[in-house]
């Protein structure tokens, strides 16, 4: 059964360069396990062939930040941010209009807000 994960396996009658491969389960297993996870096939003649995918429940389960941006959420996870910063009124300003956040820039702060 461990034939069907072989790069290049394919059971159709002919093979082109576009067409006759299907899916490639060699890169199925590959993705799988690349999650820690695990595929399992199990077949009897006429009835049927059965695959099996396990992967951790931690792929279910992951911290998270909740971001609420325009009316839409979004979950970033915590592994993906390298800081979270509490501002205050005073870290904001404005050049040319748009809104800025200056953030350890302090001893610059009098000659930005010169510009």
């Amino acid at each position: 059964m461990e034939l069907i994960f072989r790069p290049g396996l394919s059971t159709a009658k002919t093979v082109s360069d576009v067409s006759g491969r299907g899916v490639r389960m060699d890169i199925v297993k590959s993705h799988i396990e690349k999650l820690n996870g695990l595929i399992d096939i199990q077949t009897a003649p006429g009835v049927g062939t059965e695959f099996r995918m396990r992967l951790p429940l931690t792929l279910a389960i992951i911290d998270g930040m909740i971001i609420k941006l325009s009316g839409q959420t979004f979950i970033i996870p915590m592994s993906s941010i390298a800081e979270i910063v509490r501002i205050k009124a005073v870290d904001l300003g404005r050049i040319q209009g748009k809104r800025i956040l200056l953030l350890r820039l302090k001893c610059c702060w009098s000659v930005i807000r010169c510009l």
